[in-house]
């Protein structure tokens, strides 16, 4: 916890200091990453200090967020799939189902019409020609 604190009060600073427009604050500044840019990191290369750590976080934060949205998109595009499929089916039901009357309609017209000539058959018969 506390060396939380101290690398936010480090990091205001630091953000105060580069947002400065006082001359001898910048020279201070250019002076100490100079100092900072002289040191031997050869020892302490395995360490991250903690903006190399802040922008490494950031990456896999950004790249996190990238694959989130591509799977969304990969979801969002099968839900709308699953949706015009389950409409085509319901589409091709309608169309079976007035398929399936007409057909009845027809076979019932075909059974009155053959009933009807049936009729006309047998009274033709019974007159007599």
């Amino acid at each position: 916890m506390g060396d939380e604190l101290d690398m936010r009060k480090l990091v205001d600073m630091l953000d105060t200091a580069l947002t400065s427009d006082d001359p001898i604050v910048r020279d201070q500044l250019r002076k100490l990453l100079m100092i900072v840019a002289l040191m031997d990191r050869a020892p302490d290369a395995a360490r991250l200090g903690p903006f190399a750590q802040m922008r490494r976080d950031i990456k896999e934060l950004q790249d996190a967020v990238r694959s989130m949205s591509s799977t969304v998109d990969i979801f969002r595009g099968r839900r709308e799939y699953e949706e015009k499929m389950k409409e085509m089916e319901w589409k091709m039901s309608a169309a079976e189902q007035q398929m399936a009357k007409s057909q009845w309609f027809d076979e019932a017209l075909k059974e009155d019409k053959l009933a009807s000539f049936k009729d006309l058959f047998a009274q033709t018969f019974k007159k007599g020609f």
